[in-house]
């Protein structure tokens, strides 16, 4: 990974998204799925004027001067999502912080000895799948939903700009989805509707599509377990709750505190969960250490999961 590479493809995206938001109604955000489809499809000529579009045809063919790593490319759109959604006035946590996206990707390497496929939930850009595709050493077919259609279009053109395939589902969470893959992940939000917590109805339903082998990986707030229909959501839940790992607080706002919680869709009897207290993520001696644990506990569940 050199910063030169990904300081030189952001700033040759960046010169064609300023370009294009100096038209009329044109955010950057919306620069930025335009350009990204551009590359990846052919340039839309609609809208521009002869100068404009000649001078982005320019900055396109400066990309081909330098071989970029699907990683630079990854962490150059990192930063460009930021600018983005700022522009358009998204919330900039919805990001995952690849701190994060390590850990997902540590947990699904240690527990898959095999090509997967993967779906992220909720997957806003799908920096998450990118940073654990980008991580594996497994050959991964990538599945993404998001409801928000401006967000699963860049979701998809930016994976494909790093060589992935990402089939978006621009639909919400509880809708079905035609799909079958070894492991499901992403962000859980706490939001209730009709009196029902969401993330216990999504969890439910999601088990569908998830392998009889599989595990889930949801980050969820840390309220998770103080909803009225908890109960109700233990008694219906036909999988079993493997792990809860608490991250540290200094990694979020104030009252945004979060967890990993680790599950399978298989009802595995006398397990009891693990819950791990996540040091900081800036102590390297005490994370490495955690890591490690968390590491072994994890293949050791691969073949309690498989053997079940």
């Amino acid at each position: 990974m050199k910063q030169e590479n990904y300081d030189f493809f952001y700033d040759i995206i960046d010169e064609a998204c300023m370009l294009l938001c100096s038209e009329p109604n044109c955010n950057y955000l919306d620069a930025l799925i335009r350009v990204s489809k551009d590359i990846i499809e052919d340039i839309d000529d609609s809208r521009l004027d002869a100068s404009s579009l000649n001078k982005l045809g320019e900055i396109y063919d400066r990309l081909n001067e330098r071989i970029v790593s699907n990683e630079d490319i990854r962490l150059a759109y990192n930063f460009l999502f930021v600018k983005a959604l700022k522009h358009a006035k998204y919330p900039l946590d919805i990001l995952i912080p690849d701190s994060i996206g390590l850990l997902f990707a540590n947990i699904i390497r240690n527990y898959y000895d095999y090509n997967i496929n993967m779906l992220e939930i909720n997957a806003k850009c799908a920096s998450l799948t990118n940073t654990i595709a980008n991580f594996l050493e497994l050959d991964t077919y990538c599945f993404a939903q998001e409801e928000d259609s401006k967000l699963a279009t860049i979701a998809k053109y930016s994976s494909n700009m790093q060589d992935r395939d990402l089939v978006v589902y621009n639909n919400k969470l509880l809708d079905p989805l035609e799909v079958s893959v070894d492991t499901i992940f992403g962000y859980l939000e706490s939001k209730t509707e009709n009196n029902t917590f969401i993330p216990y109805k999504a969890i439910s339903k999601l088990m569908k599509y998830l392998d009889e082998d599989g595990i889930f990986i949801f980050l969820i707030d840390n309220d998770f377990f103080s909803y009225p229909d908890l109960n109700n959501f233990r008694n219906s839940f036909t999988g079993t709750l493997l792990g809860l790992l608490i991250l540290p607080d200094t990694m979020f706002q104030a009252g945004k505190a979060r967890s990993v919680l680790i599950g399978s869709k298989k009802q595995i009897n006398d397990f009891e969960m693990i819950v791990m207290n996540m040091p900081s993520f800036a102590d390297a001696v005490k994370l490495n250490e955690a890591m490690m644990n968390i590491e072994a506990w994890v293949r050791e569940l691969s073949h309690i999961v498989k053997e079940n």
